[in-house]
């Protein structure tokens, strides 16, 4: 697996394990990181359906799961987190073989400006692992962003 952003990695696993595959040279540290650290949220805490402006501390809310410090996690601030996710990567298309987010603030999908932009530079970083890896012979399986993918950013 490759690491594409260690800032987004405890909060968005999924993003980075979907979105991306590789086949040949791998690595094994975020998967280990991964596996080590599981947090579940019940369906009825995320409204997806909700418009609720979202400003979640993204880079706190990563430290901490980071840190495997389960005890310190707010179930709220996770639920807000996955939808501002969910928000954001039902708006990412694949063109020309990049990730693209099609929206231009957070407002369009009434997130905060700091939680768009923390998404949409994890994004830009994917985007870049991915063309690096390309550049050194990694086989890299991209997926496109569909329903499937969406719902399962919320688990």
């Amino acid at each position: 697996m490759i690491i594409i952003n260690r800032f987004l990695l405890g909060l968005i696993p999924a993003i980075v394990l979907t979105m991306t595959g590789c086949s040949g040279k791998t690595t094994t540290q975020t998967d280990d990181m991964v596996a080590a650290y599981s947090l579940e949220i019940t369906p009825e805490v995320i409204d997806i359906d909700s418009s609720a402006f979202i400003d979640v501390d993204i880079e706190a809310l990563s430290s901490i799961i980071l840190n495997r410090d389960s005890a310190d996690v707010n179930s709220e601030m996770l639920a807000d987190a996955k939808i501002a996710i969910y928000r954001f990567y039902k708006n990412v298309k694949e063109v020309d073989g990049n990730l693209v987010c099609d929206i231009p603030d957070g407002a369009s999908i009434n997130v905060s400006e700091t939680v768009f932009a923390a998404l949409k530079e994890n994004l830009q970083q994917m985007n870049d692992g991915i063309k690096e890896a390309r550049e050194k012979g990694y086989d890299v399986v991209q997926s496109k962003p569909d329903s499937a993918y969406l719902n399962s950013l919320l688990k």
